[in-house]
């Protein structure tokens, strides 16, 4: 097993973490989250984003279909909780930022 990572921000978001522990305890059997604070500046603006977040992580097998999951998992929540994108660390280490 290897691990992967989900950024959420809190930000009126609450049934979009209803949503994502849910699906994550459905196809992946459970996670471990934890609070984080970050900050994004909007590239066509300039203007600095401070969100406070939480932090899935997810431990499960790397294929190809979990990260695939993973992916969906996470475009459907931010599609939900009206963000951008979401960050998502792959099982290989590698960081996207999923378009929602």
């Amino acid at each position: 097993m290897r691990e992967a990572s989900i950024i959420l921000p809190h930000a009126g978001n609450r049934q979009s973490h209803d949503l994502l522990h849910g699906l994550l305890l459905q196809h992946f059997g459970g996670y471990t989250a934890q609070a984080v604070i970050g900050a994004w500046r909007d590239p066509a603006t300039a203007i600095v984003h401070n969100d406070q977040s939480t932090m899935f992580l997810i431990g499960a097998d790397p294929t190809a279909a979990n990260l695939a999951l993973l992916h969906f998992i996470a475009k459907e929540c931010g599609n939900m909780a009206g963000q951008i994108c979401v960050y998502v660390k792959g099982f290989d280490g590698e960081v996207q930022f999923v378009q929602c």
